[in-house]
């Protein structure tokens, strides 16, 4: 394994190769760039404005570039288990925006290449992922934030040039992201803070997929009702978030949910949230919980399966309970705050039974049965988190004894 690697031994290896990239090689990018001076922090938003058209030739023949200049540069840098193909590919298209020639493995430290070739100050830590998604235009972006926020560049000036949204503010909240997100999550994450939320507020609402899933706020979008209506909403909500506690919230964000999906196309654009009572709403919701289903009435099937609990050496009272109304599916994914009231169609086609297990009366754990290949589809937590070992072997205590019968 080579402890060090510069740009000559890229040339040389590439050289071999050299691929054609829109006219130019990716020999001639590492000569240009060797050649170049450093960019200042100042020009820099201009010069990585200038690269992105070149940045989106090359991702047009991408696909045609050799697999063995590939494998070259994983051998290269050396561990394939912190290198990816992906990683490389991104590497090649800033190569202009490298700020060193060498790399000295540490092993220790997962983002070694990128902390010694092109951060000068530290990034946002979820920015770091960007690195290793496919080459596509779409991460073109996270990656040129990447860039500016990690060698000095003001990522509001850079904005104006590619024509997207960011308000000034919206920077500091970056570094408040959990490094776990992923870029489109955790842009949403420093927004909604922006918005004046709390981590607990950006945290749930991250993780409502409707109002996060495919939502990226820094591209403006004229006349889009959803947009508009997610800001009319969550402006609302975060006003009252410091008084409701997480189901409250969690019960606020399905409502709304429900009340957009029932108006049709046209007066989607008329819902205001102005001058609604966090507390009546939640009574409102209440009562639809209680009352029927926005798309099905109270359900009831019977039973499939008997109660089962045990008790643990440690005094703690374990059940696993069999769910069998569409009012307890629903305040299951309301109090573990995941969406098991979407598969409420597949237990009523006898495909599926969902079961509640509990510590001491506590809900723990959601657990999604086959009843066509009689084994375990799904086991999740609060917020889709996954089992922990002690409820893993209450699972598999459970599922010997049903499997028996």
């Amino acid at each position: 394994m080579l402890e060090k690697l510069n740009n000559n031994h890229l040339v040389e290896y590439l050289a071999k190769i050299e691929p054609k990239v829109s006219g130019d090689t990716t020999l001639d990018l590492f000569m240009n760039q060797q050649r170049q001076p450093k960019i200042s922090s100042d020009n820099l938003g201009i010069k990585l404005f200038e690269h992105f058209y070149d940045i989106k030739n090359m991702m047009l023949s991408y696909d045609h570039r050799s697999k063995e200049m590939i494998n070259t540069l994983k051998f290269l840098l050396g561990d394939d288990k912190i290198i990816s193909k992906n990683f490389i590919s991104n590497i090649i298209l800033f190569l202009p925006f490298l700020r060193r020639k060498n790399i000295c493995v540490d092993h220790n430290n997962p983002h070694y290449i990128l902390e010694q070739i092109v951060v000068k100050y530290k990034p946002p830590a979820f920015l770091y992922s960007v690195w290793d998604q496919p080459l596509d235009v779409r991460n073109v972006k996270w990656l040129i934030w990447f860039v500016c926020l990690s060698q000095g560049a003001s990522l509001k000036k850079v904005s104006k040039l590619f024509n997207w949204s960011y308000p000034v503010k919206l920077q500091k909240h970056l570094y408040h992201v959990p490094a776990h997100y992923d870029t489109y999550y955790g842009v949403l994450f420093a927004w909604i803070m922006y918005k004046s939320g709390s981590i607990r507020d950006a945290t749930l609402i991250v993780d409502y997929p409707f109002f996060s899933h495919g939502i990226d706020l820094t591209e403006p979008k004229e006349n889009d009702t959803f947009i508009s209506y997610w800001h009319s909403f969550i402006n609302w909500l975060l006003k009252q978030s410091s008084k409701l506690t997480d189901a409250e919230l969690y019960s606020l964000l399905h409502f709304s949910e429900i009340i957009y999906k029932n108006e049709s196309q046209v007066s989607r654009g008329n819902i205001t949230w102005k001058g609604r009572s966090a507390k009546k709403m939640i009574e409102e919701y209440q009562r639809l919980l209680m009352n029927c289903d926005y798309k099905h009435p109270y359900l009831h099937w019977e039973k499939r399966f008997k109660s089962w609990f045990t008790e643990t050496n440690d005094g703690d009272v374990w059940s696993i309970e069999e769910i069998d109304s569409s009012l307890q599916l629903k305040e299951e994914g309301e109090i573990m705050q995941h969406c098991v009231f979407d598969h409420l169609n597949e237990v009523l086609n006898d495909q599926i039974s969902v079961f509640s297990l509990t510590r001491n009366k506590v809900k723990q754990i959601t657990i999604s049965y086959s009843l066509d290949h009689f084994d375990i589809l799904q086991i999740r937590g609060k917020r889709n988190r996954a089992p922990n070992k002690k409820e893993k072997q209450i699972i598999g205590l459970w599922l010997e004894q049903l499997n028996s019968n």
